[in-house]
Parts: structure tokens; sequence; C-alpha cells
């Protein structure tokens, strides 16, 4: 309802009468302006509550994981995240085999270069005049080679050489926020469709052609709906990195190898970056031109199915 104050206040509704029935008619108005205004407050305030996470479901917590650890849902929701954590064991247990998940990724042999990449390797290290950003370049190129540019050597090579011009530092670590940031202007690269795509897109469908991808099952509705079908498996003392074990590592190791080679190009390019070789998820998804927030649904749904081969795995060997 709108109203003129001016006509109103001409009439003597608001001010300008003194009688007993203009003033009686001025509050009345007064009251009425309130009450559509508190109308209106409340209603905005039950639509900004209603953008909110709460009462969450497993199958939201297990979604939201990765916002979560780097900070991109708003405070209020990841506080919801976190509490739901507390309380649901299953919840909590499956982000501990996640986490382990992360340590055994983060562990795993520095991943083979190509044979082309290698000798390019071979003959940039010859050349160099300090042997000590050796390990440096080496993970350059495994970086590169993990972004999938169309000229990984010339992407390190220009690196480099812009690096050493600027005299600036040589260290693994800005070497590479370097080369990510030089990726990103090359543009044209095909992950860059994430953010093309629609706010499902990166979301597990049971009907899509990556439905084999291992991914919990949450039922649909009753009143457990959003709850996990089937508690997740404890993995107990078979899942360990330990150097009396050589085996069994090397098992886990090959596991999670197929698990990512199985993933979708996206996925396996950031669980690669971020979980293998340690680039920050920002210089990741900068890379390879995806937004921070789709980067980390992407990541999460990578690890997700890994977490879930080594399940698989562990389920057999325990039998």
């Amino acid at each position: 309802m709108c109203y003129d104050y001016r006509s109103m206040a001409a009439r003597g509704q608001i001010v300008g009468c003194g009688s007993g029935s203009c003033v009686e008619a001025r509050d009345s108005t007064v009251r009425r302006v309130y009450l559509v205004a508190k109308r209106r407050y409340a209603a905005f305030v039950q639509e900004q509550e209603s953008t909110t996470i709460t009462n969450l479901a497993c199958a939201e917590c297990v979604a939201h994981l990765a916002e979560v650890e780097f900070q991109l849902l708003p405070e209020t929701d990841a506080e919801v995240v976190t509490e739901h954590l507390s309380e649901c064991p299953d919840c909590r247990l499956f982000k501990e085999q996640l986490d382990s998940t992360r340590d055994l990724l983060a562990a795993t042999p520095a991943p083979e270069l190509t044979a082309e990449i290698a000798d390019v390797l071979k003959e940039s290290q010859s050349e160099l005049a300090d042997s000590s950003i050796e390990p440096s370049l080496e993970r350059l190129y495994r970086v590169a080679a993990a972004l999938g540019v169309g000229d990984a050597d010339e992407l390190v090579q220009q690196t480099l050489l812009d690096a050493v011009s600027e005299g600036a530092t040589l260290d693994s670590g800005a070497l590479i926020d370097r080369l990510t940031r030089a990726a990103e202007e090359m543009g044209g690269h095909p992950t860059e469709s994430l953010d093309q795509a629609d706010s499902d897109s990166i979301a597990y469908d049971p009907d899509s052609e990556t439905a084999e991808l291992f991914y919990p099952e949450f039922y649909e509705d009753g009143p457990d709906a959003g709850r996990f079908v089937d508690s997740p498996n404890a993995w107990g003392q078979a899942f360990r990195l330990a150097p009396e074990d050589d085996v069994a590592t090397i098992e886990l190791f090959g596991v999670t190898d197929s698990a990512i080679d199985e993933l979708p190009e996206a996925g396996m390019r950031l669980i690669t970056l971020v979980d293998i070789e340690g680039v920050s998820l920002d210089d990741a998804a900068r890379a390879l031109r995806v937004s921070k927030a789709r980067g980390a649904q992407a990541l999460n749904s990578a690890r997700i199915h890994v977490r879930g081969a080594i399940d698989d795995y562990l389920k057999t060997a325990e039998a």
C-alpha cells in the first residue's frame, strides 16, 4: 500500500490539524504505516533466512565439505555444517576418511612425466646455471602437465624467463603462482565450461555418464530423507602408510591412481593439482579458468570418488 503523504498532510491527516478527529486520523494512519512496514520487514527477514542452510541433512553436509575447508560458505552456513559434523557420527567418519584420502594423495609419488616432457626437462636441467632450482623446475613441468596446456614446455620456459628478468624469487611456490597466472592468460582451457554450466552441473547425477563413480547413497524421501542409506565402513588398521608394509602402500597408490583416471577432466586436474602437487585452490582454479566455488565443488566430488575406491579396496583386503 502506498501513501501520498503530501496530500494527507494537506488534508490535515498527518500534520496541520489540531482537531480531535484529525489527530485520531493521523494516529491511525501512522499505526497502519508502522504495521505495514513491520510486516514487510518480517517477510524480508524470513526470505533472507530461507537462503541459509538450516536443518542440514547428511547429503548436504557431504556436498559442502570442501566449501567449508576453503572458507567459501557464509559464516552462519559453515557453522551449521560444523555443528552437524559434531552431532552426526556417520558424517564425522566420512569426513575423517576424506581427510585420510587427502593424506594418501599428498604422499603419492610424483607422477611420471611424458617422454617428451621428460626429455625437455633433462635438456633444461643441463642448461641451468643454478642447480638448486632443479626440483622446482621438475615440479613446474608436472604442474604444467596437470593443467593440460597446449605447450607445457613453452609455459614453463616463459615462467622462468619472466621470473629471472624481473629478479623475482625462484622458489617453487612463487614460480607455481607465476605459472598458473600465465596459464590463465593463455586462455581457452576446456574446463572453462564449468563456469558456463548451470549450478547443478557439478553435482552427482545418478543418470549421468559418470554414474559409475563412487558416491554415497542417501535416502531420497521419508523420515530419513538425506541420511546415509548405509553408514560408512570403519577402515581399521588396513589403511595405513607404513614402511614395513610397502606392498599394501603401493597397492593403495595404485587404487588412487586408477580412481583419478576415472574422473571427469575438471576433477582429475583439480585433485592432481591441489591434493597431489600441493597447488592452492586459488591458483588451480585460476589456471583452469573456473571459479573457486565451482572448483571446490568439483574437487569435493573427485575426493569422494577416490575415497569410495579406497573403501572398496579395503573391503576386499579385510575380507
